[in-house]
């Protein structure tokens, strides 16, 4: 056999395991070892045999297979009766090390192997995998005549074709794939189209949206070890906590305006960016997930980012649909003397009165209120679509930090007082009241805490009334405090104050005001206060 012939059908053998390869360079390209940096493995199967003759390649971690040179910058070896391999090279740099056992198809890729100068590298025992494969859905601006996808550092890539909307990437092998990029044939690399892709054996990982480049799976565990509700709870309005410890902010748009979400079928899910900040590596976002299953660990949304061509998607009427039963949302996030923005189409806008200032809420900002004169009033209210009939059916919440308790009244938020009120009593209680014509109001009440925040919930359902403290029922036991005027319809929305004989303020700071024409489930209920508490217990980031 002459070497002509022996090295075309090395390049052909070679092609089958790997796509192509550089035949030039085998077991350490046969020269000294004087001067240049070596590298030494092995490589096991998966029931701990050695892969005697399995074929090892030591690649550049650019190496584009496209348009590299594979004769000179490609080293193989094939491994030997211990599974072992190595390599010697002038070059310095990183590396990545693939293998194929053409016995059963297993692969595996090594990634970021430093091979340096007169030294000698040992790279960890790693084990041979069944492969799996990346099916990619292609945005329109996508050349389908001349473009392809490939993992640098690797052999692995594939071609477009015209009249497919994906494309497949096939013998991938197990692990995390570090970057995916679309080039187009005789250009350098375009653009990563997606970063930290996970592939399992046998399985094909479906990438959408990859105009996005990056992504993060978002898990919503209700089990016990999470949120710890048992039902399942339909449109709700998820926080989405991002800090330096879960976020790289300096992969996503300045203002988050690349942030999207989307369902495991890559049904897009409406959010609302409440605060972004990535200076301080701070940002909040509400998700609306259709369906939040109780007991269960295994749901996940997937979140998105990375596209500086995009435009805002950030939508709160979107997210709290009064058609859901949200009528009024307010944040608190807005900054002192600003309007205060209601996230719901009603769009009832919360004027302000007093001295204003803003804190550190519960999630983001929130607003000051001194216990004298600050309150907001949302104008247009008193006939609106938050007048709810005497046993009717809403709720209202707020997560509240008191300054002081010094048994007086201290209004958190109300529709007056012969209609329904959040408050602190004389006694230091907290109240949810509901006033019945000629008869009185209908009190639930639970003692109060001072100087911690804490999350409260009237909940009104036909003739039943329920007030909650921190996603807990505390008091399902209504009292009535006798009065004989009639039920007054006609006063706004505040927040922080109360108007009757006398006015009633708040003292402390408010945050995170909600108002819906639903009575609210204890499931959900208990939902909202394990996902917004600071140590959130319903997300969990993978």
């Amino acid at each position: 056999m002459n070497m002509r012939f022996f090295k075309i059908l090395t390049v052909v053998l070679c092609s089958l395991f790997f796509g192509r390869c550089a035949m030039d360079h085998i077991a350490g390209g046969g020269g000294s070892d004087v001067g240049n940096g070596v590298v030494v493995g092995k490589i096991v199967t998966g029931d701990g045999k050695s892969p005697d003759s399995a074929r090892v390649m030591f690649i550049p971690s650019d190496f584009n297979p496209e348009i590299s040179d594979f004769g000179s910058e490609v080293l193989v070896d094939t491994a030997d009766s211990n599974g072992e391999y190595r390599f010697s090279t002038p070059r310095q740099g990183s590396f990545n090390i693939q293998a194929y056992y053409g016995h059963d198809g297993s692969r595996l890729l090594i990634q970021g192997i430093h091979s340096v100068k007169d030294s000698v590298t040992s790279v960890r025992t790693d084990t041979l995998r069944n492969p799996g494969s990346l099916k990619v859905m292609l945005p329109d601006s996508f050349d389908r005549a001349n473009g392809y996808l490939y993992i640098p550092g690797t052999t692995i890539a594939a071609s477009l074709a015209a009249d497919k909307g994906f494309a497949v990437i096939d013998s991938i092998p197990a692990g995390i794939v570090p970057v995916i990029y679309y080039s187009v044939k005789n250009k350098p690399a375009l653009k990563p189209i997606r970063y930290s892709v996970s592939v399992a054996s046998g399985n094909t990982t479906v990438i959408f949206n990859s105009g996005w480049s990056h992504s993060r799976r978002l898990f919503l565990n209700t089990r016990a070890s999470g949120a710890g509700v048992a039902g399942n709870v339909f449109n709700f309005p998820a926080l989405v906590r991002l800090t330096k410890d879960n976020f790289n902010f300096s992969e996503a748009a300045f203002d988050g305006k690349d942030l999207r979400f989307a369902k495991q079928d890559n049904t897009p899910l409406a959010h609302e960016i409440e605060r972004w900040d990535s200076a301080a590596g701070l940002a909040e976002a509400w998700v609306k997930v259709d369906t939040v299953f109780g007991n269960d660990s295994g749901h996940c949304i997937t979140m998105y980012w990375g596209n500086p061509q995009t435009m805002s998607a950030s939508n709160g009427a979107a997210v709290f649909d009064t058609g859901n039963g949200f009528q009024g949302i307010w944040h608190m996030n807005q900054a002192a003397n600003a309007p205060l923005r209601d996230a719901t189409c009603n769009n009832y806008t919360g004027t302000r009165f007093g001295q204003n200032a803003v804190a550190a809420g519960m999630i983001g900002i929130a607003q000051v209120f001194d216990g004298s004169s600050t309150y907001m009033q949302m104008m247009g209210t008193a006939n609106g679509k938050m007048n709810f009939p005497k046993d009717g059916f809403y709720s209202v919440s707020a997560w509240v930090y008191a300054d002081t308790l010094d048994y007086n009244y201290h209004i958190i938020a109300s529709k007056g007082n012969t209609q329904y009120n959040l408050q602190i009593r004389k006694n230091n209680n907290w109240q949810f009241t509901e006033y019945k014509n000629y008869t009185g109001w209908e009190v639930t009440n639970s003692p109060g805490t001072e100087k911690t925040w804490t999350y409260l919930v009237g909940v009104r359902s036909g003739t039943n009334q329920y007030l909650y403290v921190n996603g807990v029922c505390a008091n399902n036991t209504p009292w009535t405090e006798t009065n004989v005027f009639a039920r007054n319809m006609g006063d706004d929305f505040k927040i922080g104050r109360r108007t009757d004989l006398v006015d009633y303020f708040f003292n402390g700071i408010i945050d995170e005001v909600r108002v819906s024409s639903i009575d609210q489930s204890a499931d959900a209920v208990k939902l909202c206060y394990m996902n917004q508490r600071q140590d959130d217990k319903l997300i969990v980031f993978k």
